[in-house]
């Protein structure tokens, strides 16, 4: 059982960008997978997404997609 927090932390980079170095705690869901994976992540539907990638440009698309999804989302 996961534990409930307020925020999930998503690196968006590809697995091999990831590998490389992360912040501890994030998950892996690069940008091409995560609309259809993000909620199965998620311990609450109102839980506030962290999104990262290391430039900003994917994550900034990446929050934009979730937000119309109706998720709470941020770009770190």
């Amino acid at each position: 059982m996961s534990e409930k927090k307020d925020f999930l932390l998503v690196d968006v980079r590809q697995p091999e960008e990831y590998e490389q170095g992360h912040i501890p705690g994030s998950i892996n869901l690069p940008r091409p997978k995560i609309e259809s994976n993000i909620e199965a992540s998620m311990t609450s539907p109102d839980q506030i997404v962290i999104v990262n990638c290391g430039g900003r440009g994917r994550s900034q698309l990446v929050c934009a997609s979730l937000i119309e999804m109706g998720l709470k989302c941020v770009v770190l």
